[in-house]
């Protein structure tokens, strides 16, 4: 057997190291592994366990991989180094590559681990071969110096400053130089000036490292002749070997196969260019299994793949499920064929299900040392929608003009055909198959006071390069009357841009201009006038009404100076002024009430709004309008005025205020409110109020208020309101905006009314408690006289008999015998009730924490024997109350007595099996005891069932008493008892324990302890 790799694995996680090593094991790699976590013991394992191979994580808190590998080869360590990490970009696992590491695994593909330490191991035994042989060379240097100097590679020996001691003779055919002349180089000036600072790096890395070799450093070297070659080197520093004290320089000549790289790398990246950006999508895949084995950027863009999900893909993996054979038989029978193919057209799906419609065409080419198919998926699903929408464009643009209620025209500007769609008759009354089809229907309609302007703007438009041409103006209809018509053209060119043809769409918006003079109307009406201003030339228009709004005649000119200076000097004006500026500048609108001074001296309220125009980001023109608010304004003044006098009298009253709307916003808050509910005026105005006391939803506040507004009544109520502690009396008055609700604290009176309504409803619950308990004493009085007085008569008879003379003496033995017999029977009694007595004294006893299971075991314990002999079965549940706090030997009684019960009363042949389990409640516990016995007839022995001295089963001994007690003992700790049975169906007692012994518990033991003292 082979001895197992020896592996040091610096890892801080173990269920990593864990998952990492069952990799392992499961490639059958043979090992012992060493898991590490900080530097010290990385150090230790390095020299005492001497590992054959290292696996680092790259981010240990402490002591990361980079670092691990630096002191890795420091110490002259030369087993393989793997990174096993969980993360890393591809630029830092190259730096890592090139600093030593042999290789780097994910930890989410650990499956790469084993192969990756195959080749290290044998990478590592190639190198450490390697070196050897090169040992051998160097030590045995007469021996080996012919095959040093004849052959193809260069060995130069340098001191410690880098200066060549020894030069193979093979550097003459290398670079060109003598052994002598090479001698006297230096090698920086030799080196090509891009390569020295690697090369001479390399080299300082040498000189730290003693016996490693460093490989695969690349440089250009200058030949004799002044051109530059490629050398490949080995460097290895050899100063400790007193057989060689020097640093081996080992390279050859490279220069032919770097040509060809560059050569190929160069083709392949034309290649590659050529292929990446062609706007066509291209795929290669093998013919035989039609895998995808390349895709360009517009594959990738058309289909919605990314390049990796292609690359997992087949080229059938694209089309539809039902298109899949036949192209798969047609694919395979023209790949066979040589040259260009063209396959035709083809379904395609993109990945989220678009179906595309595709023109294959290809070739067959070498990819990879692979006979491939190359095709150009060229997308013509637009092409082939243009297509139909071409075909569609007439039948279309028929059923636009039969739908719209536009006049479309059609007007040939070369013969001046005209063509009127069927709107023209819908909207002005004509015929269209009468209408004379010429430009000339549509002058001869046009209102004569129109047609000379319209007629210019059109031929304006055509000589221009407008593509659109649009018009107000008004036309003819067939009943003589005229319409207001919108009118929009697009004009159509040629190749050299004349005007062809122009196809519009006239609409009547003669209803559009009614309702525009009705708007002027009004703004004169409302006394609003308009503003604008040039902000290019700063010309200033006023409307008319403007002008009234600022008394000055029609015939003033403005300017913004003099607009600016009518605002009232003060605040008014300084407002005016910023908000222009922002405006100008900016483009920032407004929207303010100010004062004027008009030019007759009278101070008027307007409200301006202005708006700004821009274009490429610059303000080109501001307009606006102006309002005369001046009576509305001084209104609303005097309402303010009201409303802080209302204010003060709201914030006066001792009630508590608050006034909302129909939408529950707070419109006002007074300082009473704020009192008692803790909420600021500032926090509460302009608030939704159910938003601010989410808590009060559902609550009768909420259910008043509602009330309230949807049937507009007053609401009185009183409510506690949990988060304040506090009663309040409320009164919500509603009316046409809302609601007004006031609210005072009674908090303290409510709590004498509550107080005074327990004390009533105490007194009506010790009312009926006193008349269960005289009831239960009636019902005791009775037992108890019944079951004492028919062993005290036999008593008093048989003493009577025994006083006869003349008894023989057989008589008196059998009197004396019954009389002892009926004294046990009395005795008997008295002791039950006794026991009885000792439970309804008992109840004052101390109360504890009782755990369930812990009862149960001890009551099992103490008749285990009874357990064993009667194949018992006790199964619990306490999960969900497991604990108790009640009188412990009243509990333990009533458990016993309920278990024995079970007992006692089992079907025959059948084992017995008593449940147990305990359950929370709302108001507290249930106590559950089930079994599988005899059961009761409940339908005849309900009202006997709890009964003294009451048995329904007579085969078992018994004298009646234990449910009578287990009743007794529950009622005294404050439960109840309740019973379902069937016969045959065993019986099922409920118990249920509140959370705190009521009132009427403690009634009991004081009404018992009256009667009994």
């Amino acid at each position: 057997m082979p001895a197992p790799l020896k592996i040091v694995h610096l890892e801080d996680s173990p269920s990593d190291a864990a998952l990492i090593w069952r990799v392992l094991k499961k490639s059958g790699l043979v090992f012992e592994a060493l898991l590490v976590d900080t530097k010290e013991k990385f150090i230790s394992a390095l020299e005492t366990f001497q590992p054959d191979l290292i696996l680092a994580d790259h981010s240990l808190p402490s002591f990361n991989s980079e670092e691990a590998l630096e002191y890795y080869h420091a110490s002259g360590t030369t087993t393989p180094f793997i990174l096993v990490t969980a993360a890393m970009t591809d630029e830092y696992a190259v730096s890592m590559l090139k600093k030593g590491a042999d290789d780097y695994i994910l930890k989410d593909r650990p499956e790469r681990l084993p192969m990756a330490i195959e080749n290290a191991l044998a990478k590592h035994l190639l190198e450490k071969e390697r070196q050897n042989h090169l040992q051998e060379l160097i030590s045995n240097e007469h021996k080996y110096r012919s095959l040093i100097e004849n052959g193809g590679d260069v060995v130069v020996i340098l001191n410690q400053e880098f200066t060549p001691t020894y030069v193979s003779p093979s550097i003459s055919h290398v670079l060109g130089y003598s052994e002598q002349e090479a001698l006297l180089l230096n090698l920086q000036e030799i080196i090509h000036p891009q390569d020295v600072e690697v090369a001479m790096h390399t080299m300082q890395k040498c000189l730290s490292q003693p016996g490693v070799p460093m490989k695969g450093m690349d440089a250009r070297l200058r030949h004799k002749n002044g051109s530059w070659r490629w050398a490949e080197a080995t460097l290895t520093n050899m100063l400790h070997d007193p057989a060689i004290k020097g640093i081996v320089d080992n390279f050859r000549d490279i220069t032919e196969r770097k040509n060809a790289e560059d050569e190929i790398k160069q083709s392949e990246e034309q290649y590659r260019q050529l292929f990446n950006c062609s706007p066509l999508p291209k795929l290669i895949f093998d013919p035989q299994t039609f895998k995808i084995l390349d895709a360009n950027q517009a594959v990738v863009d058309h289909y919605g793949y990314t390049r990796l999900e292609l690359l997992q893909m087949t080229f059938l993996d694209l089309l539809p499920e039902q298109e899949a054979v036949r192209t798969k038989a047609t694919l395979h029978q023209l790949s066979s064929e040589n040259g260009t193919l063209n396959y035709g057209a083809f379904e395609n799906t993109t990945k989220n299900g678009t179906p595309l419609k595709v023109e294959i065409s290809g070739h067959h080419l070498l990819y990879k040392q692979t006979n491939c198919l190359m095709v150009v998926c060229q997308d013509i699903t637009e092409r082939e929608k243009a297509e139909q929408a071409l075909l569609q464009s007439n039948a279309r643009y028929e059923l636009v003009s039969k739908a719209t209620s536009d006049a479309i025209w059609d007007w040939d500007l070369n013969t001046n055909d005209f063509y009127w769609s069927e709107g023209v008759e819908y909207l002005f009354g004509y015929n269209v198959k009468e209408l004379n089809q010429s430009q000339r229907t549509w002058s001869s309609n046009v209102h004569p006071a129109d047609l000379s302007q319209t007629r210019a703007h059109i031929n304006a438009a055509l000589k221009s390069e407008d593509t659109h041409w649009e018009a107000e103006y008004r036309f003819k209809k067939a009943n003589g009357d005229y319409a207001f018509v919108s009118d929009r053209g697009f004009i159509i060119r040629d190749t050299q841009q004349n005007p062809v043809r122009m196809v519009g769409a006239m609409q009547d918006i003669t209803k559009q201009k009614q309702l525009e003079k009705l708007l002027k109307e009004a703004s004169v009406l409302a006394r609003i006038g308009t503003f604008e201003v040039d902000m290019t030339t700063m010309d200033v228009f006023w409307s008319d009404i403007t002008k009234e709004i600022h008394d000055v005649p029609q015939d003033f000119t403005p300017d913004v100076a003099t607009g600016i200076n009518f605002y009232k000097a003060g605040a008014n004006r300084e407002i005016i002024f910023n908000a222009l500026e922002a405006a100008f500048q900016k483009g920032t609108p407004f929207d303010l009430e100010l004062l004027i001074t008009t030019a007759t001296g009278k101070d008027r309220w307007v409200r301006i709004i202005g708006q700004t125009e821009i274009i490429d980001q610059k303000v080109t023109r501001f307009y606006g309008s102006i309002q005369d608010i001046d009576a509305m304004k001084k209104a609303e003044l005097e309402m303010l005025e009201v409303y802080k006098e209302k204010n003060v009298i709201l914030e006066s009253i001792g009630d508590a205020f608050y006034a909302l709307t129909k939408e529950w916003v707070v419109t006002y808050w007074n300082q009473q409110a704020e009192k008692l509910l803790g909420r600021s005026k500032e926090e509460m105005k302009g608030h939704n109020l159910w938003e601010k006391f989410p808590d009060v939803v559902g609550t009768p506040f909420y259910d008043y208020y509602q009330k309230a507004i949807n049937e507009d009544k007053i609401q009185h109520f009183e409510a506690f309101y949990d988060k304040a502690q506090c009663w309040f009396s409320v009164t919500a008055y509603p009316s046409g905006s809302g609601l007004s609700v006031y609210f005072k604290d009674v908090t303290e009176r409510k709590q004498k009314d509550l107080h005074l309504l327990e004390l009533n409803e105490n007194l009506h619950t010790y009312t009926e408690e006193l008349i269960d308990a005289n009831k239960g004493l009636e019902q005791f009085s009775y037992i108890v006289s019944h079951n004492l007085r028919a062993p005290v008569a036999n008593i008093m008879g048989l003493v009577d008999l025994m006083d006869l003379p003349n008894n023989p003496q057989e008589a008196k033995d059998n009197l004396l015998n019954a009389l002892k017999i009926n004294i046990k029977r009395l005795d008997s009694v008295i002791i039950d009730l006794n026991t009885i007595l000792t439970v309804k004294k008992d109840i004052a006893e101390n109360k504890e924490s009782i755990n369930l299971t812990d009862l149960v075991v001890g009551i099992t314990s103490s008749i285990q024997h009874l357990i064993t002999q009667e194949n018992v079965k006790i199964s619990t549940d306490f999960s969900e109350h497991p604990e108790i706090v009640t009188v412990k030997s009243y509990l333990h009684s009533i458990f016993y007595n309920l278990i024995l019960n079970s007992i006692k009363y089992r079907q025959p042949g059948l084992p017995p099996h008593i449940e147990i389990k305990s359950a929370r409640v709302k108001d507290g516990m249930h106590l559950t005891f089930k079994d599988n016995g005899l059961g009761i007839d409940l339908v005849k022995k309900k009202d006997q069932l709890f009964g003294l001295y009451k048995r329904f089963h007579y085969h078992v001994e018994g004298k009646g008493l234990g449910l009578f007690m287990v009743k007794t003992q529950v009622e005294a700790l404050g439960g109840k008892i309740s019973v379902q049975s069937e016969v045959n169906q065993g019986v099922e007692f409920t118990i249920l324990f509140k959370s705190n012994v009521s009132s009427k518990a403690r009634t009991h033991e004081h009404a018992f302890h009256l009667h009994h003292s």
